[in-house]
Parts: structure tokens; C-alpha cells; sequence
């Protein structure tokens, strides 16, 4: 009987795909090797569905969704995975980890849960109402720990998720990889410096990403009432919701009038990555003002090493991962708005800081923390499941 090796796999998302960088970076690294690599993700929240994305083979399951919670068709996706005989499920985040242990289960092949983040503390940091937080919380703890033990190897986003993964599900860390989210070079292939005449002549400080509550957007914006005397500067916030006026965004530009700073702040809404990409080479500064919470203490942003790959100084809270990893290459406060008022007005006053931030950080993602050199972790990892079929 011929040996089998773990060259097929399946990866399982419930958000869309494409986009999302990190399935990409990672389904790209294991085609690229020799791998058959095929994305299972939400058909009704993908905007525009393809069969073949870079090599990677994609179709699309039919999802609904309450409060966190995604419902899928077994017997669809059974039959997806039937057809396709994958060696290995990867399934990235909880929402489809239970989904996958059955399958993997069923057809005997290799499962790895890829937790982008924490979902039980997403669920204490997001939910609005104090019963319905804890409900979330208990009801993820528990779908968390059966399937954190189900799987065959779980990868975490930096070590500060894979220790605390290990601490309350009481797993051998030997059990979790940790693979961050890192810029590859191949991602600013074509970006240019943006040029948007609402930017002329200011002083740019710009974010990039989410806008939910936990992205601490609202303490960036009530720094600006301390920065008044700054006439050229303004905050940029690239990303958010597709519709101009959807409710988040709205909220954010009712706070935004109330503080009077209307004239400070520029949000772009949605835009394709390497436009995204361009504001941040047009910045002086990028921010990164995520509430320092259980989650983002245990996360790492892609954001940030985007950030330092444009050689951009960097001001940000004092998230774990942040200070541990990139220590004086960036610049670090400690939550309030004042505290990031004084942050900004530091570097704002201070060019040769700047160009010492920006020069720090360009080599630490040259040098070390780059998806080029982060992905060789991934395919060991894959090596290691193929040693392990072929006993």
C-alpha cells in the first residue's frame, strides 16, 4: 500500500474569500510548495465569488449567522469534503472548528484549528449587553475547549495567545504552533504613495482596519481635543463598513461632530488592500489604538508590520505582543486620550524620533518579522503532519 502524504488540504472559513490575508498568505505558502489547497468559505458574504484565486482552488458553502453563531449545512459540506479527499481540514477560527472535527472525523483525515483570535474573550469584548456578553462567553468557552482538544494541531497568532490557550484549556503547548501575522514583501507589489488632495498640505496619522468599539477609535478621536492647536494635523481611519452610512460609521461621526474635530478627521470607508496600502505610505504616523483588553493582549494585528514595512513611526497602546516584540521601535501610551494626545504631539514636535522609529522598524520586518521567513513555521508544521501519515 503506497504511503500517504498530507498534500491535500481544506480550509474552512466562515467569512469571506477572498479577502482574507491571513487564509491567503498561508493557502499561497502551501501551493507554492507543491500542496492542492482548496478554501471552503460563506457564499453569501463573499462579494464576488471565483473558482481559482492564485492557485488556490475556492467554493463557497451557504451560511447563516445570529449573534456569532454559524450555521452550516453538514451534509453540503461532507460532500465538499468528499469529493475534494482531503489529508488535511485547516479550519481558521471557531465558528467552523465544530463543523470541521466531524468531517475530519468522518473521513479520517488530519485537522488543524487556526485561531485567529480567542473567540470566547471576542465575545466579552463585543457583546453590548452585560447577560448576553457572559452567555456568548460561557457558550464559546465551551465549544473553545471541545474542539481545541479535538484537533490535531492548533496554531495561534503569537505566543501571548498560545499560553493563555494552554493555561484554560489545559493543552500541552507541544500541541500549538504560533504563526504570526506578518507582511510579506509580495503584498506592496505596485503601491504608490496616495494622492488625495483632502490630504494636502496635513500632517497624516493614519489607522488602518476594523472600527468596532474594541478598535479604540473613540479614545483616538477624543485625543484630537487635546491636539486643537495642531492646525495640519488629521487622522486618518482606512476601513470599516462597505455602506457610507452604516451604523457603526455613523456613530463614529456623531462622536466626531460632538467633539467639535470634524475638521481632524478623514474616514475613508472600505477600499481594496493596496489602496488601503497607499494611505499608509502617504502617512506620517500610523496608529494603532486597539482598548487593551483579554483579546487584543493576545493578538497581533497585520497592521502594525504593514505600518513599519512603509517605514512609518508607530504609536500604540500598550498592548502585550506590541511591547514584547517591537519594544523601542515604536512608540508606546498607556490608554487614555490624553496619554495619545502626548504621544502624537511627541512625534509630531520631534523629526529625528521619527526617523529613528521609522528606521527601527523597517529593519526589525527586513531582519526578522516577516511573512517570508514566518511561513517556513507553517510548512514544518505540514512536514510534521506528513511524517505523521506516513507512519
Amino acid at each position: 500500500m503506497p504511503k500517504k502524504t498530507s498534500r491535500r488540504v481544506l480550509m474552512l472559513t466562515h467569512g469571506p474569500f477572498p479577502p482574507d490575508i491571513r487564509i491567503e498568505k498561508e493557502a499561497i505558502a502551501l501551493v507554492q510548495t507543491g500542496y492542492e489547497v482548496t478554501v471552503v468559505a460563506n457564499s453569501k458574504m463573499t462579494q464576488k465569488h471565483v473558482e481559482d484565486y492564485r492557485g488556490i482552488k475556492v467554493t463557497y458553502l451557504k451560511m447563516r449567522s445570529f449573534r456569532g453563531i454559524y450555521i452550516a449545512g453538514i451534509s453540503d459540506l461532507l460532500k465538499i469534503a468528499r469529493h475534494f479527499n482531503p489529508d488535511v481540514i485547516h479550519v481558521h477560527d471557531i465558528p467552523m472548528a465544530p463543523y470541521a472535527t466531524i468531517v475530519a472525523r468522518i473521513l479520517n483525515c488530519k485537522e488543524i484549528l487556526d485561531l485567529h483570535e480567542i473567540w470566547s474573550y471576542l465575545q466579552l469584548s463585543s457583546a453590548v449587553n452585560r447577560i448576553l456578553r457572559y452567555l456568548a462567553f460561557a457558550a464559546f468557552f465551551i465549544v473553545e475547549v471541545v474542539c481545541v482538544h479535538s484537533a490535531h494541531i492548533i496554531i495561534g497568532v503569537v505566543e501571548e495567545a498560545s499560553e493563555e490557550i494552554s493555561r484554560i484549556y489545559r493543552i500541552d503547548k507541544h500541541k500549538i504552533s504560533v504563526i504570526m501575522n506578518l507582511a510579506s514583501f509580495n503584498d506592496f507589489d505596485g503601491v504608490q504613495t496616495l494622492r488625495d488632495s483632502a490630504l494636502e498640505g496635513r500632517f497624516v496619522v493614519t489607522y488602518v482596519g476594523g472600527i468596532e468599539r474594541l478598535r479604540g477609535l473613540e479614545t483616538a478621536f477624543r485625543a484630537l481635543e487635546y491636539l486643537n492647536d495642531l492646525d495640519d494635523l488629521i487622522f486618518v481611519i482606512v476601513g470599516g463598513e462597505r455602506r457610507r452610512d452604516g451604523p457603526r460609521r455613523t456613530e463614529l461621526e456623531r462622536l466626531v461632530r460632538s467633539l467639535r474635530v470634524r475638521d481632524k478627521v478623514y474616514l475613508t470607508g472600505w477600499l481594496p488592500f493596496k489602496t488601503a496600502m497607499s494611505y499608509i505610505a502617504r502617512s506620517d504616523i500610523c496608529l494603532l489604538p486597539h482598548d487593551r483588553t483579554r483579546l487584543t493582549d493576545r493578538g497581533l494585528p497585520h497592521k502594525v508590520t504593514q505600518y513599519m514595512y512603509f517605514g512609518k513611526p508607530v504609536i500604540s497602546n500598550s498592548l502585550k505582543p506590541i511591547v514584547r516584540l517591537f519594544g523601542e521601535a515604536v512608540v508606546v501610551y498607556e490608554g487614555s486620550s490624553i496619554d495619545l494626545a502626548n504621544a502624537v504631539r511627541k512625534v509630531y514636535f520631534d523629526r529625528e524620533l521619527r526617523a529613528v522609529l521609522a528606521q527601527k522598524g523597517k529593519e526589525l520586518i527586513l531582519t526578522k518579522y516577516n511573512w517570508d521567513s514566518e511561513k517556513q513555521k507553517l510548512l514544518t508544521l505540514y512536514e510534521r503532519l506528513s511524517s505523521d501519515l506516513n507512519k
